[in-house]
């Protein structure tokens, strides 16, 4: 007769920030190390033997095009890659709220395998809203971040399927723009009363209170406007999937 083995499954939070903290890692590494490389590029050697792939187009782009376009669209795939990452998480964190409910129970390992796989199937094919109802449903509660994830995803969909260039579809209902909000920290300074934005060379009185808090940021593209971003942009959307994710796993953790 064979005894049968109980073994302890332990859910892991960190697995449902590792896609989003991968993402971030990746994107933001590559971008650090390709938009200098962009911005140094001799564009005639694309010309040389092995290089040139014999397609013509006219008229031809110029240097000064060519590396705005390829900054384009570095810029714009590592935003889909952040994005990518988000939704990757919240698929995690859909399979988690499902296994916490198993807390304390017994079963075969067979059996533990088949919800897993299950609720991975089934997270992986719910449209983005209805994932986010989804987890909000098992914690209890509205995420802080929700309109953030949304508009993110939503811009994440038009460079997907529209190569950027901004839609009706993109679009909220009766306007003719797409809305990027993103969660940022703003730094200020009270001074005679007023909050006054931190910058560069802003001359601060001793003993003036320094204040730190969650603002929003938002970024309007108009119908028909390919949507584009800077390096610098791109760092701050990158720290703004830190805050979804900071958001999520706590949440999580309040479950237990």
């Amino acid at each position: 007769m064979t005894d049968n083995k109980t073994i302890t499954i332990t859910a892991n939070v960190d697995g449902v920030s590792a896609p989003a903290l991968r993402a971030i890692r990746t994107a933001v590494e590559i971008v650090w190390v390709a938009l200098p490389a962009l911005g140094n590029a001799d564009f005639n050697q694309l010309n040389n033997e092995g290089a040139d792939l014999s397609l013509k187009f006219e008229p031809p782009e110029d240097n000064a095009e060519k590396r705005q376009n390829y900054q384009a669209w570095l810029l714009g795939k590592a935003f889909q890659e952040l994005a990518n990452g988000a939704r990757a998480s919240l698929e995690q964190a859909y399979i988690y709220c499902k296994a916490m409910k198993l807390k304390g129970t017994k079963g075969t390992l067979s059996e533990l395998q088949e919800m897993l796989m299950t609720n991975e199937h089934r997270a992986s094919r719910m449209n983005f809203p209805d994932l986010l109802d989804a987890i909000e449903g098992e914690i209890g509660g509205s995420l802080n971040f929700r309109p953030e994830l949304l508009s993110l995803q939503k811009t994440r969909n038009c460079l997907e399927h529209r190569a950027g260039f901004v839609g009706l579809i993109d679009c909220a209902p009766g306007e003719k723009e797409l809305k990027l909000d993103l969660p940022h920290l703003k730094m200020a300074v009270q001074i005679d009363g007023r909050e006054v934005d931190m910058k560069p060379g802003l001359r601060v009185e001793k003993g003036g209170e320094i204040i730190i808090r969650l603002a929003k940021r938002t970024r309007t593209f108009a119908l028909g406007q390919r949507i584009t971003f800077q390096g610098d942009e791109f760092a701050e959307i990158a720290h703004a999937l830190q805050f979804f994710v900071s958001e999520l796993v706590e949440r999580l953790i309040k479950l237990g």
